[in-house]
């Protein structure tokens, strides 16, 4: 299997932004 953990942290970063964004609206 190939690694995935090298694209693991951008991936992280974009759902912080999109809760980010949620929480943004929610608010």
């Amino acid at each position: 299997m190939y690694n995935q953990t090298s694209s693991w942290p951008r991936i992280r970063r974009n759902i912080n932004m999109l809760i980010a964004h949620l929480h943004k609206y929610n608010t």
